[in-house]
């Protein structure tokens, strides 16, 4: 044998040596780590896998051309998946492989990309069978990036979020939400029947993370068993404009030809401040065959529905009609729904927003530069506050006023003084004593016809808390996560519904103030393009806090992007016109002031705003760089911080992006910020440096922090949940001003406390006093065309609260003018077959008439015509009408009247 080919041979062996050599790791080698980022122990190195092929041709974006495939360890279980990114190799499922290739992080999700080696040792294997989880463990990255990549199973799912224009859906089976998506069909894809309500025995998919969420992936329609065995009624989400004309659908679920129904009833309720009833259509709808009549008092409809023939078939039942009468929301409540005699107890309930239309103009500002509706004030009675004005400087006669509902509160005017550099006119006013505390507009009067009012822009408390919680939340990304010019830029508001739903729960939970730290825009040089008027629609949304917010800017808000078309310096220049301020519009190096930075204080600890930015467009880079912190924003930070005794001091802006400010250093506390759309700092360790996951891409997310004394106590993110439903209010009958007795339940599914929650009861007008039971009646507004009564909740970690409230009787002088009284126990039994019962009690003896109706309004039967005995008496109704014939079953409604009080019961009659 030759040296050449004993050299070849020798080479050969050490290179199989080498091959054999190389260890084989598992998915659970590769995804198990410790670290707090979820980052892989691998992040960067080549590697050597074998595993099952669990699923196949993933898309990962927008082109047909991008996918991959998951792997599966034998064994199923938390950090047991992969993900490989390579449309070069397209296994089967069930193939066993050995692969190597690198591991990296590819927007913190674990994946082998670029495959050096690729080997089929078997196909055909089965699978291991996929976890069994929670759809409240894939909500949160805590609970949920140990699945990332797994093969896993939930259970006896219910949706309730309908596809978007995505295909997610939400699902959930009572521990949380979680998202569905279909990256493993064709991009043309749209999901058949997958309706709000609708019910799924089980559903199995991978676990993937793309856009900060974590979702779960069907392989295909098989992997969702469908539960049709459950019928039930859903009412979608929507959003609409005001005075626009719209319909609801609602929908029945579980209907087939072995399943069917040919009667059924319910109440429909709605609030009538926001919704106006115009009509209920069958046409194109299950009941298009006749049969279906609505009977429509205020807030309430009263649906009846008799067919002769059954229905088969699962769909829209009928679509009721609305018009957008008022800026709010209404929850479409379904109650008492029976089904052939039968009461649907799985009813998922929706809601309407209605938006004030976003194309035209919001509320710029003109006079008042401070305190605004994005840099307000918090003051107590006595207090002195001072009003930042633009005006001429030979103004005179300044008045100014707190504004709220129909009250005017006129405040003191203790001086004014014009000053320059910037020039304003600066006014020193005393806060007086207000029949409400409440969070108010503030307006301000003076010569030339000065008329200016700023929304929402003064909290007046009755005192300060020394133990308290704020909130913190940013990169909200509103209206839509669609860049400019990509399909549906223009209509897509997904990001404005993330941030209503974190609204929602803050508007409960009521945290002294908000901290917004940027990125409330998604392109914010586009108000007043294309006809569209971002700042304007974002204003109002905001005005909808009922609590006070501090707002700073981030790159997405002033940046700009030299891929639209408004110039240069229109994101800043819409910012300064509606959040402030003008004079920052000066393209001198020499002028002091370019940047919106500010400071507020609240007991013992001073909070300081700044704005920051990328400067992507370069404009006036010789005064903003290429990104923040200017000089100037440091030299003014430190005069800050150095010149407050106050004990605690809390920055918040949106990144420091030069990385330019040390805590410690400055003797900070705190620093709250984003842009990096996840979690990131330590809650345990000071100071405390600490980023919050966005609020857009559904992540919904929030920080809560507590001041205790002098203590700063961060907690973990917490998160609105997909359908909003992570701490929610519900009132029975409703909230509309109607009834003179509410309940109201609050659920907490919050792993925090809220002692501070409040709920706004609304009342009908008049002197009343009132009976509270789970609460506390902080004051009662009866200033306007309803009572409306505050009462404090404390809401407890994972929790659900009754608070119930109900007008009382106020004493008078002459007894014959006390009303007489008389109180009803509920039917017994309900539902019924042949027989029910019922006890009234009375005060003294009271004409009294008692009939029986149906959902028509129809009079049924008259059970008692004549005089109470002013005691206790039992009343009975044998289910008959009154020509003593069976009724059908359903549900009626039994009415006590007297000569000055009315009250009903309802009660079913079932087969």
């Amino acid at each position: 044998m030759n040296k050449t080919l004993q050299l070849t041979l020798l080479i050969a062996i050490l290179l199989s040596a080498l091959s054999l050599s190389a260890q084989v790791r598992s998915c659970y080698d590769i995804q198990y780590t410790s670290f707090p980022s979820g980052d892989s122990p691998f992040k960067d190195q080549v590697v050597t896998v074998q595993a099952l092929v669990s699923g196949s041709r993933y898309y990962t974006g927008s082109s047909s051309s991008s996918f991959g495939f998951y792997l599966t360890d034998s064994v199923s279980g938390p950090f047991t998946g992969l993900f490989v990114y390579s449309n070069q190799y397209q296994p089967q499922v069930g193939d066993l492989i050995r692969i190597t290739g690198t591991i990296v992080e590819y927007y913190n999700l674990t994946e082998m990309s670029n495959i050096t080696n690729y080997q089929i040792i078997s196909s055909g294997n089965a699978l291991p069978d996929p976890a069994l989880v929670s759809t409240g463990s894939l909500m949160s990255a805590v609970t949920a990036e140990q699945w990332e990549g797994c093969l896993v199973k939930v259970q006896d799912v219910t949706v309730n979020a309908a596809p978007n224009n995505y295909q997610e859906f939400y699902i959930t089976d009572g521990s949380g939400s979680c998202q569905v998506d279909n990256g493993f069909f064709n991009l043309d894809h749209t999901w058949q029947n997958v309706l709000v309500g609708t019910t799924f025995l089980s559903i199995v998919g991978i676990v993937d993370y793309n856009y900060s969420i974590f979702g779960l992936n069907p392989r295909s329609n098989s992997d969702l068993t469908s539960d049709d065995s459950t019928i039930s009624l859903s009412i979608p989400a929507q959003q609409q404009s005001l005075s626009s004309n719209f319909a609801i659908p609602v929908y029945i679920n579980g209907i087939s030809a072995q399943n069917t129904f040919s009667d059924f009833q319910m109440n429909i309720s709605y609030n009538p401040n926001i919704l106006q009833y115009i009509s209920t259509s069958s046409a194109g709808t299950l009941t298009a065959g006749g049969g279906l009549s609505a009977t429509s008092q205020p807030g309430t409809l009263s649906m009846v529905f008799n067919n002769a023939a059954p229905i088969t078939n699962s769909g829209v039942l009928f679509n009721l009609n609305f018009m957008g009468f008022h800026t709010g929301t209404s929850q479409i409540t379904a109650t008492d729904v029976i089904f052939d005699g039968n009461t649907l107890t799985n009813v998922i309930n929706g809601t309407v927003i209605i938006n004030s239309s976003y194309n035209s103009l919001g509320d710029t500002l003109t006079v008042i530069q401070r305190p605004i509706l994005n840099v307000p004030e918090i003051v107590i009675p006595g207090e002195t506050m001072s009003i930042t004005c633009v005006a001429p400087q030979t103004t005179s006669g300044w008045q100014a006023n707190l504004l709220h509902g129909n009250k005017t509160i006129a405040l003191t005017v203790n001086s004014t003084e014009y000053v320059t550099s910037p020039d304003r006119w600066l006014l020193s006013v005393t806060i007086p004593n207000v029949p409400v505390y409440e969070l108010y507009n503030l307006q301000v009067l003076a010569s030339g016809g000065i008329s200016d009012i700023t929304r929402n822009a003064v909290q007046v408390l009755p005192s300060r808390r020394t133990n308290y919680y704020f909130a913190h939340l940013t990169d909200l990304h509103m209206p839509t996560r669609i860049f400019y010019p990509g399909a549906g830029w223009d209509v897509d508001s997904t990001s404005v519904l993330d941030f209503r739903a974190v609204m929602e729960d803050l508007n409960i939970i009521r945290p002294e103030f908000v901290l917004i730290t940027g990125d409330i825009f998604n392109e914010g040089e586009m108000e007043n393009f294309n006809g569209l008027y971002w700042f304007g629609w974002l204003q109002k949304i905001f005005s909808e806090f009922e609590i006070p917010f501090y707002l700073v800017a981030g790159n997405h808000d002033i940046g700009g992007w030299n891929s639209t078309p408004p110039p240069a310096g229109s994101s800043r220049r819409n910012w300064w016109r509606y959040f402030g301020w003008k004079w920052l519009d000066n393209s001198s190096t020499t002028w002091p002031l370019h940047t919106q930075d500010y400071s507020f204080n609240y007991g013992n600890t001073q909070f300081i705003g700044l704005e920051a930015y990328d400067n992507y467009e370069n404009w006036r880079t010789n005064i903003y760089g290429s990104q923040s912190f200017t000089y100037p924003q440091l030299t003014w930070l430190n005069m800050e911080l150095n010149s407050s005794p106050l004990e605690n001091k809390v920055l918040f802006y949106h990144y420091d992006f030069s990385d330019q400010i040390s805590l410690s250093a400055s003797n900070v506390d705190m620093a709250l910020w984003g842009h990096i759309h996840s979690n990131s700092g330590s809650i345990t360790s000071q100071p405390f440096n600490l980023s919050t996951r966005s609020v857009c891409d559904g992540n919904r997310a929030y920080r809560i922090i507590r001041v205790n004394g002098s203590t700063l106590v961060p907690y973990n993110t917490i998160y609105a949940g997909a359908s909003g439903s992570s701490i929610s209010v519900n009132y029975f009958p409703n909230n509309y001003g109607l009834a003179d007795s509410v309940r109201a339940t609050l659920y907490n599914g919050q792993s925090i406390g809220f002692e501070n929650s409040l709920i706004e009861f609304k009342m009908p007008s008049g002197g009343y006093s009132y009976n509270v039971t789970g609460g506390v009646l902080e004051q009662v507004d009866r200033s306007g065309a309803f009572n409306i009564c505050y009462v404090r909740v404390n809401l407890g970690a994972n929790s659900t609260v009754n608070v119930s409230i109900s007008t009382g009787t106020s004493p008078v002088d002459d007894e014959v003018q006390i009303p007489a009284v008389f109180s009803l126990q509920n039917t017994y039994p309900n539902p019924f077959r042949s027989n029910t019962s019922f006890t009234l009690h009375s005060t003294k003896a009271v004409p009294l008439q008692i009939r029986v109706y149906n959902l028509k309004g129809e009079v049924v039967k008259e059970l008692f015509k004549g005089y109470s005995d002013g005691s206790e008496q039992m009343f009975g109704w044998d289910g008959k009408n009154r020509n003593g014939a069976d009724v059908p079953t359903g549900m009626y409604l039994i009415r006590v009247q007297s000569a000055n009080l009315t009250q009903t019961l309802k009660t079913i009659k079932v087969k």
